[in-house]
């Protein structure tokens, strides 16, 4: 009897019962709840840390740039008072260097005329225009004295205020050195006259032709006359002055002379139209004063002015923007033929294509990957030039400018 119990009391401890596997089960449950509130809770301490780290080092930068902006108006405004200062400074030294520049023209004692005096200037042109028969050597020392002028005049124009220079002696000023200019290259040209009548007694005696070079600091002349008049003469290199020149075969029997004349001062870009850049008007100002105003008045309409302003072709940016609408325009109207019928749609794509050609043309590198500043914005129709004209807006000359030139020879001196 008591081996039969235990045995039955040992199979009840091997098996667990419903109650014992629920509250093991629960157990279970309670503690992985207790293992996911701690986990969450860990989670927002670390999250909760995070974020305060982060306030604490977005209130130092904050701390940090609200004192860089100090410090920056604090330096701008040093940079304000030493630019100002540095603009009175300029604006010192060049009084005083005007002032100095009158005054060496006061003490100066050579003879020269002051070109700033039109009685002075006029007589020193009259006399010299008069002057002929004058050689090319006594022109060149002369022209050295022409160029100061210039320089000296120019230097007026450029450093004076505006305050402080009358638009009537501004205007005398430039007149004076256009009359220079032109006075310099006639004496040239006269020079060059006087040289090659007396051509004959300055022959080569290899070549049998006159071949001459005359230079100074400034000016630089290579001329040479046709006096052999040999058939097979193909050309002449000046070796010194590494400049040489193609005679032609009909020109060759000729009585001619070839003149090369170098400068290295540029008088002729100043009087090209596309030397200086022709800024538009805008009329934003005027249109703004023609609005109608909230009063009611009569309402506001575009003046012919406008009208034409916007069918220039200058107006780039606007005709740009039509162009394209009409472009839409016209496409659009070619599919819906191309739906009723086919000739009418090649007749449409063709409007359209030399719609096309049409803007191109007209904008021309405008459009070419960039969008047109507003220099380019601001064009006319006097800025539209020939393929063979340099526009001076966009290039510089350099190294002086070259003058060739074929020339009669005059009559020579028999011996």
């Amino acid at each position: 009897m008591s081996s039969k119990g235990t045995s039955a009391t040992s199979q009840k401890k091997g098996k667990p019962s419903k109650a014992e596997k629920l509250r093991l089960q629960k157990e279970e449950e309670e503690r992985k709840q207790r293992e996911e509130e701690e986990a969450r809770l860990l989670a927002e301490q670390i999250e909760a840390a995070r974020l305060e780290k982060e306030r604490l080092e977005r209130e130092a930068i904050e701390l940090l740039e609200a004192k860089q902006l100090e410090h920056r108006e604090e330096e701008l405004g040093e940079y304000r008072l030493l630019i100002d200062e540095k603009l009175e400074a300029a604006a010192h030294w060049k009084r005083d260097l005007r002032t100095r520049a009158k005054w060496d023209r006061y003490m100066l004692c050579d003879g020269s005329p002051d070109p700033s005096v039109c009685q002075e200037i006029n007589s020193f042109m009259s006399l010299w225009s008069k002057e002929t028969k004058e050689d090319f050597q006594s022109v060149l020392n002369k022209s050295n004295l022409i160029l100061s002028l210039i320089e000296e005049l120019e230097f007026l124009l450029h450093d004076t205020p505006t305050e402080d220079l009358a638009e009537s002696d501004a205007a005398q000023y430039t007149q004076t050195v256009q009359e220079l200019q032109s006075l310099l290259q006639q004496k040239f040209d006269d020079a060059t006259e006087h040289l090659l009548k007396n051509a004959a007694s300055l022959s080569d005696i290899d070549t049998g032709n006159m071949q001459k070079v005359i230079t100074n600091k400034n000016v630089k002349l290579c001329i040479w006359a046709n006096l052999n008049k040999n058939p097979r003469f193909r050309g002449y290199k000046f070796e010194e002055e590494g400049i040489s020149f193609d005679l032609p075969k009909p020109l060759a029997l000729s009585n001619i002379a070839v003149r090369i004349l170098h400068t290295s001062y540029d008088h002729l870009s100043c009087q090209s139209p596309t030397f200086l850049p022709h800024i538009k008007e805008t009329e934003e100002n005027k249109a703004a004063e023609t609005m109608r105003p909230d009063s009611g008045v009569e309402e506001w309409k575009p003046t012919d002015e406008e009208v034409e302003e916007k069918s220039e072709p200058g107006n780039v940016a606007t005709m740009e923007d039509e162009v394209q609408s009409e472009g839409r325009k016209s496409t659009l109207s070619s599919m819906s033929q191309r739906e009723n019928t086919e000739n009418g749609a090649e007749l449409q794509e063709k409007n359209v294509i030399e719609a096309d050609q049409t803007t191109e043309s007209q904008l021309g590198d405008l459009t070419e990957g960039q969008s047109p500043s507003p220099v380019q914005n601001q064009l006319t129709p006097d800025d539209i030039l020939e393929d063979d004209v340099v526009d001076l807006r966009q290039f510089l000359s350099l190294g002086g400018v070259y003058y060739f030139d074929v020339l009669v020879l005059p009559p020579q001196c028999k011996q």
